[in-house]
């Protein structure tokens, strides 16, 4: 137990993650913790990305809980992209480059996502109205940074986060490991 403002004695309920492998079997809990802007969060909208089978990505969900209770939840995409099938003005250079070099190995980029391109700066960690609270922020990255270097991805990105959700997840665009 840890005291509480008042110092009555006060529960502490361990944090608990479990991973989910599709938008079909997510819980109830993930749409009452979804905020109406979230739609790229929709469990609808992931089921039909999924189905979507878009290249190179791989979708798996994080419910991160508490005594049992779902208090936030992330959708974490990996994505493996092929520089070359890119089509930016800018990638060109980099792709000659790379083969200038004679390292095929930056031509392939392979990262786990915290959301989507297409959810528009809404975040993608499902909450409530509130931010997650820090052990639940540690622990999701954590799960993320754990997972990208098991797969041996270049990196974590965070991205997409909403701007006042940001500061509980540190610098925008956050990347813990990074081959490069």
């Amino acid at each position: 137990t840890r005291p509480t403002a008042a110092g009555a004695p006060q529960s502490q309920a361990a944090l608990v993650l479990e991973v989910v492998r599709s938008a079909a079997a997510l819980p109830a809990e993930w749409e009452a913790l979804r905020r109406p802007e979230q739609v790229a969060l929709a469990p609808g909208f992931l089921r039909a990305f999924e189905e979507a089978g878009v290249a190179g990505v791989t979708t798996r969900y994080v419910l991160a809980r508490e005594g049992g209770r779902l208090v936030a939840g992330a959708a974490l995409h990996r994505v493996d992209l092929r520089l070359e099938e890119q089509r930016f003005s800018w990638i060109g250079d980099l792709v000659r480059q790379a083969r200038d070099l004679g390292r095929p190995d930056l031509l392939r980029f392979g990262a786990l996502f915290c959301g989507l391109n297409v959810s528009q700066g809404r975040d993608d960690v499902v909450a409530g109205p509130a931010a997650p609270g820090p052990a639940v922020v540690a622990a999701l990255a954590r799960h993320a940074e754990e997972t990208a270097e098991r797969l041996d991805l270049d990196g974590v990105v965070f991205g997409h986060l909403h701007p006042d959700r940001l500061p509980a997840f540190g610098p925008s665009g956050l990347v813990k490991h990074h081959r490069f």
